[in-house]
């Protein structure tokens, strides 16, 4: 199996040399960009041309300030070309945005040009305080190599339901802790399973996820239906288009399915049968995670690079929201509506938090998980009864490293944790 987030990992967003990623067939757009540009004129020029390094990342700054990694770049680029003072504040920027200084003290190219003094600036601007930790571990996966991503909350039966990437399957945990298979391993031709959500009345389950086309052999993204009574297959879901996708996440409104776009960009929307691009890839860059608010009406869309974009369905408009700039609503992989703000899973900060929102913008962060021994690559989660579970531990980057064939013995029992909100 390729990877699956290979875009999208912390290890991805700091290295140093990068292949420029396929043209595809929409014109420029917000995707191409960052393809051609961050994965593609800036990586080719940072270790030889740091004139034109700086230009190239100044051109993604001026579409997201608030983009720590582009801080980091344009930080770096900065100090590279001689300008110290504008150096400093872009990294500090950056710094304040993700609460460490791991990815300062591991560029040696970096810190050889920064002061002592300026590191010591650095370490002040955020807060080594120890948080409380008061997450508790809700299961421990018996299977060994499960290596979760998508977990949803069935509406009617309150199982949780979790799907895995190496497997294909998709297992219920119900009530009382017992746990079954929905499908089993790469049934129905599946290779992985990725974001899930089950229907208001509880009758299907849609997922993500990638299967191996009869015909060509080759694999393709797209969405899975799912009888839950019986575990059957009811149908699938492609766009008629050419395009190189990874659906990644959905959500589900009046029996309409909205669907992210990892790989491709853009947001997708099932209805009667048919899976269309709803917002093209000049709005949306490489979308992740994706929630709804409860009588229906928002969307809240992930955007890797960009933020998180609100949605009004009735008025079909869209809107960027706002936030501080010591925020950072980039880097999101889960992604929950509840009581009025947005639970996201931030990868580049190691965190689960939650965004207050107030007129469309985020006036709060409160820590839901950060530092816990097991969260490491977690993804997904969802409410149930006031208490969020989520997966700590994917392997994610395990898989991106080593593979889909890398023995089980080498990943981690899935630990869901839990965390009264």
């Amino acid at each position: 199996m390729k990877p699956l987030i290979t875009l999208i990992t912390i290890s991805t967003i700091i290295t140093t040399s990068c292949d420029k990623q396929p043209k595809h067939e929409y014109p420029t757009s917000k995707t191409e960009m960052i393809n051609n540009i961050y994965y593609g004129e800036m990586r080719e020029t940072m270790t030889n041309d740091y004139p034109k390094y700086l230009s190239t990342i100044k051109e993604l700054v001026a579409l997201n300030e608030n983009n720590p990694f582009f801080q980091y770049h344009l930080g770096r680029a900065q100090y590279l070309v001689g300008n110290s003072n504008k150096g400093f504040d872009a990294i500090k920027k950056h710094v304040s945005q993700i609460q460490t200084l791991e990815y300062v003290v591991s560029d040696s190219l970096l810190i050889a040009n920064i002061e002592t003094d300026q590191i010591k600036q650095l370490q002040s601007t955020y807060s080594n305080g120890k948080l409380e930790k008061t997450e508790q571990v809700a299961f421990e996966l018996p299977q060994q190599g499960f290596t979760a991503e998508g977990l949803t909350v069935n509406p009617i039966s309150k199982s949780i339901y979790l799907g895995s990437i190496r497997l294909g399957k998709i297992i219920e945990i119900d009530s009382l802790g017992n746990i079954t298979d929905l499908i089993s391993e790469h049934q129905f031709d599946i290779e992985n399973i990725l974001g899930l959500e089950i229907d208001q009345r509880g009758e299907y389950l849609y997922a993500c996820g990638e299967y191996t086309d009869s015909a060509t052999q080759q694999l393709k993204s797209g969405v899975f239906k799912f009888n839950l009574t019986n575990g059957q297959l009811k149908q699938r879901f492609l766009p008629n288009d050419t395009l190189n996708h990874e659906f990644n996440d959905l959500t589900i409104v009046n029996d309409e399915v909205y669907v992210s776009d990892s790989k491709s960009g853009g947001l997708y929307k099932i209805k009667n049968d048919q899976m269309t691009l709803l917002i093209d890839q000049n709005e949306l860059s490489l979308t992740n995670g994706i929630t709804k608010t409860p009588e229906g009406r928002f969307l809240f869309i992930a955007d890797m690079f960009f933020g998180v974009m609100k949605y009004d369905l009735q008025k079909n408009e869209h809107k960027w929201l706002k936030m501080p700039d010591h925020f950072t609503l980039t880097s999101i992989d889960g992604l929950t509506y509840h009581k009025g703000g947005l639970i996201a899973h931030q990868f580049t900060l190691n965190g689960i938090y939650y965004y207050t929102i107030e007129d469309d913008s985020i006036t709060q962060k409160t820590t839901i998980s950060h530092g816990h021994p097991l969260l490491k690559d977690h993804t997904t989660g969802d409410v149930l009864g006031g208490i969020y579970y989520f997966i700590a531990n994917s392997d994610i980057d395990i898989l991106n490293r080593y593979g889909n064939d890398v023995s089980a013995d080498s990943l981690n029992n899935t630990f869901i944790l839990k965390q009264e909100l």
